[in-house]
């Protein structure tokens, strides 16, 4: 959003919005959108912001014994750093062809 890149649909009011935001720095070089500079409204250039972040970053929950982060990346669970569920791993096709090679030749015993 920072290089004004965002595909929306060519959607009129936020287009509105996202041209009223201006982009405020803190000292530790944090940035967050602000209408300083500008009256008009940047609600729905806010809110896209948050769904982004939300949707990008891990979530992050505080669960009953302990934090609980979900990584959409690896679409694995952990629980205080511990994965505690991942995918299942896809067979390939040389594994699925050397499994069913072993469970020929042992089928007879």
């Amino acid at each position: 959003m920072l290089d004004e890149k965002l595909r929306h649909g060519g959607h009129p009011v936020l287009r509105w919005m996202f041209e009223n935001v201006y982009i405020e720095t803190d000292a530790s070089g944090n940035i967050k959108p602000s209408k300083q500079k500008s009256r008009e409204k940047i609600d729905g250039a806010v809110a896209t912001i948050m769904a982004l972040e939300g949707a990008i970053r891990p979530s992050v929950k505080q669960a009953r014994g302990g934090i609980v982060v979900y990584d959409a990346d690896t679409d694995t669970v952990s629980r205080n750093g511990e994965i505690i569920t991942a995918p299942e791993k896809k067979e390939t096709a040389e594994e699925k062809r050397r499994r069913i090679e072993r469970e020929t030749l042992f089928s007879d015993y």
